[in-house]
């Protein structure tokens, strides 16, 4: 796996930067930041500093008693208290959604069909980057989304299960919706493999250009992914959320992520700042307009400094089989797991496996929405969080980036009947056609 002898021979020089970088800002530390960890320790434990010598932590395991946490079974039964902790944290973990052994076949179907399809591009393009991941850890380009074994999950776990989870918590807005009438947008996988670190040196520079605060890349443990929140008055999900609202759901655009192995705080994991509703309306009103229709916004120094978002820091680490849902309000973002445990395993094994699924309701989502859903999707080009976009701002896809351009686009994914009505198709028209993005259909004719 030629990725992997490139990551391990980029990781001295990667430590070396890292280093150097940690020198110079200790010399000078950049004002209104919290140095060193928030009080009480991260998720309310010690933890050694970033760089301790001595023998290397253990990979730990998860607990979930320090996040707000609902059985699959008692939120169905009770969403009103789901909802009640979204407003409380911005965030909670439903257990239970699978079983361990559901989450490990799923695991080895998704790393066994990535292995074969990263060689043969690598391969080609003779590449040491992995396409598509770069240092965040999410794989949304080059139809990793529509990889069979995700397809699979999907419409397994997904349809039967996650989009209940969805329904329910739709639904306590006073407008009923069930699972069935939910669509879905296919987004990245969160995934992370064991040796992939030169991720540091693009720290480094953001870290010199004042774009990151030290703690939270330290915190981070070298992710490019800065904390941001995923909705900006204004935005296509700002626009979204007022729908929601319009149609009597619940006013809330809420993202999820199913996690395929346990993560734990010094694994790769999902990161956020717990914060209620009301303090997420504040930092609404810091971001203010501006923005376009871009929705993602990342957090200025200032911005962490004001909102203490150091000492609201959360790793949250998960069992196999649980869901992470968040408000895309919140601030989040990942950790590439602590390199202390990670460079001494074996390089290319799977680190952190998630699969990213949003659903929406049907009614929400134009003709011209799902018509570029379904066409983008047989070119294997993931969405965003959106499952369906307000006011026709339906144009948000990943497909090649200027950093990707050494390879080429997947080939033509062939939707499954299943697949094509979780994007948005009804029964009489899941019958696999290509469509035509130009296409006049009225909506109706796709609801009969």
């Amino acid at each position: 796996m030629p990725y992997v002898s490139q990551a391990e021979a980029d990781w001295a020089a990667a430590e070396k930067v890292w280093e150097d970088m940690e020198a110079e800002l200790d010399a000078k530390p950049p004002g209104g930041e919290a140095h060193g960890k928030a009080p009480g320790g991260v998720n309310g434990a010690a933890e050694p500093a970033q760089g301790t010598t001595g023998a290397a932590p253990a990979r730990g395991r998860a607990s979930t008693a320090a996040h707000p946490t609902l059985s699959y079974t008692d939120l169905l039964e009770n969403p009103a208290a789901a909802v009640a902790m979204l407003d409380r944290s911005g965030y909670m973990l439903v257990t239970d959604v699978c079983t361990s052994a559901e989450a490990a076949y799923h695991l080895d179907a998704i790393a066994r069909e990535h292995d074969s399809a990263l060689r043969m591009e690598h391969r080609a393009a003779g590449a040491a980057a992995v396409p598509g991941a770069k240092g965040c850890s999410l794989l949304k380009r080059h139809g990793f989304a529509y990889m069979k074994s995700v397809q699979d999950c999907r419409t397994t776990i997904g349809k039967d299960r996650v989009a209940k989870v969805f329904a329910a918590l739709l639904s306590t807005g006073g407008t009923s919706v069930s699972a069935e009438e939910l669509v879905m947008s296919c987004d990245a996988i969160a995934w992370a493999v064991n040796g992939v670190t030169a991720s540091r040196m693009g720290v480094a520079k953001e870290l010199r250009e004042n774009k990151h605060t030290k703690w939270l890349a330290e915190k981070q443990h070298g992710s490019t992914l800065r904390m941001h929140t995923d909705i900006v008055p204004g935005s296509k999900g700002f626009l979204y959320q007022q729908e929601l609202r319009k149609a009597g759901f619940l006013p809330s655009s809420l993202q999820s992520c199913l996690n395929l192995m346990e993560t734990t705080v010094s694994s790769p994991t999902f990161v956020c700042a717990e914060m209620s509703s009301n303090e997420l309306s504040e930092l609404q009103k810091r971001i203010g307009t501006g923005q376009g229709s871009k929705d993602l916004y990342s957090l200025t120094p200032s911005d962490v400094a004001e909102f203490k978002i150091c000492e609201r820091f959360r790793y949250v680490d998960v069992p196999a089989g649980a869901l992470t849902l968040w408000k895309s309000e919140l601030p989040h973002s990942n950790s590439r797991g602590d390199p202390r445990v990670y460079k001494n395993l074996p390089p290319g094994e799977p680190s952190r496996c998630g699969v990213m699924m949003c659903f929406g309701p049907r009614v929400l989502q134009t003709e011209e929405e799902l018509l570029k859903k379904l066409e983008m999707a047989e070119k294997g080009w993931s969405h965003d969080h959106w499952p369906c976009h307000a006011s026709g701002n339906g144009n948000n896809f990943r497909g090649l980036g200027s950093n990707h351009n050494k390879f080429k686009d997947s080939a033509a994914v062939a939707l499954t009947d299943t697949q094509r009505r979780l994007l948005g198709c009804r029964k009489r028209d899941a019958e696999h056609q290509p469509l035509d993005a130009r296409s006049n259909k009225r909506r109706s004719e796709l609801d009969s």
